[in-house]
């Protein structure tokens, strides 16, 4: 990828780091911020999920539901949680019960604003 080279690379460390990393990527609308993230990630990537611009909140956790399942090989609809804390929760399960890796896992949550 031209001219991202120092990115990459401080992307490349967060995954080195002997600790739990939080990465926020920020910037101007179509720049290439989610392509750079999967591009780095992408073999780490263990969930992802991508807000729905404008979506409520009811629409949202659906969402989310759904992609978990989706995550999970599971090909009957998840539940929809009733709020972020039990979404989160069932998510804490999905990634407790994935098998030990020598690697870190990646978390990849987009949001989408207007």
């Amino acid at each position: 990828m031209i001219g991202r080279k120092h990115e990459i690379g401080q992307l490349k460390h967060l995954l080195q780091s002997a600790k739990s990393e939080l990465l926020t990527v920020i910037g101007r609308r179509r720049v290439g911020k989610t392509f750079l993230i999967r591009e780095v990630y992408q073999s780490e990537i263990t969930f992802e999920f991508t807000g729905t611009q404008n979506g409520s909140k009811n629409n949202q956790l659906r969402k989310f539901a759904d992609k978990l399942a989706e995550f999970q090989n599971i090909n009957l609809p998840l539940q929809a949680p009733k709020d972020w804390g039990e979404a989160f929760h069932q998510l804490k399960i999905y990634l407790t019960g994935l098998p030990r890796s020598k690697t870190k896992r990646v978390i990849f949550l987009m949001n989408c604003l207007g």
